[in-house]
């Protein structure tokens, strides 16, 4: 993986990147998932390494929260939002938990990085 590698997994604009898949396609895939699960680990590897660390940041942020959103809308009854096939409701809890536990890594890292 290489910073391109990165923005394309993390780009909405991206027709490869798990958020558009998510989003326009309805459906969440367990290998674009762990593609970003990747690029998380990738980006924290190499951090010192690649510039514009706050924008990608910011992406990995945005990607939660859309993804986060969009397990709120498939769960309510009245959106027309649906996730296809269906995953459960547990499997979207570990999933909350990963990008929570991601998210502050990613405050730690940039909190360092600003006080260093």
């Amino acid at each position: 993986m290489d910073k391109v590698d990165l923005f394309n997994v993390l780009s909405k604009e991206s027709k490869k990147s798990f958020i558009c898949h998510l989003h326009y396609k309805n459906k969440f895939s367990i290998g674009k998932y762990k593609q970003l699960i990747r690029a998380y680990k990738f980006f924290l590897l190499n951090v010192d390494k690649i510039e514009g660390r706050e924008k990608i940041i910011s992406e990995f942020l945005d990607v939660f929260l859309h993804t986060l959103f969009l397990f709120v809308c498939d769960n309510d009854k009245e959106d027309l939002y649906k996730i296809e096939p269906p995953i459960n409701f547990e499997y979207k809890v570990n999933v909350y938990n990963k990008f929570r536990e991601m998210t502050e890594c990613l405050i730690r890292v940039q909190r360092n990085k600003l006080s260093g």
